[in-house]
């Protein structure tokens, strides 16, 4: 037990590493909202983000079970590599309050904006998500 409560401390120390670079990223993409000249209502950067941080989040996932799978336990430094990816990276990358913020703000303006966007930016991470997911584990 104490092993494992050093690993998840230490992981986390080794998400703050990469944490700035998933704010940075995200803050660089939201620089495209209200860009889509067809549809300037859509928070383009939000969803860009939301997604590439789908795509980051379940790689990792993917790949993690890949090496446990083929190679059984392997040491800290990949598992840990792994993980400060999915939490520090994925995760500044992808923040839920902003998503919610936006919905909330198309509720408000009594557009019809608000579940297109919420089902394009949920149904989108899910699909590639299962697909990546998908291909990890059943091309084995």
């Amino acid at each position: 037990q104490d092993e494992k409560t050093t690993i998840t401390y230490r992981t986390m120390s080794y998400s703050m590493l990469l944490a700035p670079l998933g704010a940075i990223s995200r803050w660089q993409l939201s620089k495209l909202n209200g860009k889509l000249v067809a549809f300037p209502w859509f928070p383009a950067g939000t969803f860009a983000a939301n997604i590439l941080g789908s795509i980051v989040s379940i790689l990792t996932v993917a790949l993690e079970y890949r090496l446990e799978v083929q190679y059984g336990d392997f040491d800290f430094w990949t598992v840990g590599s792994i993980r400060a990816v999915r939490i520090g990276l994925a995760g500044c990358l992808t923040t839920v309050s902003t998503f919610v913020s936006e919905i909330v703000k198309f509720l408000k303006s009594n557009t019809n904006h608000a579940y297109p966007y919420m089902y394009w930016t949920l149904g989108t991470a899910a699909a590639i998500s299962a697909f990546i997911y998908g291909l990890a584990v059943y091309s084995m």
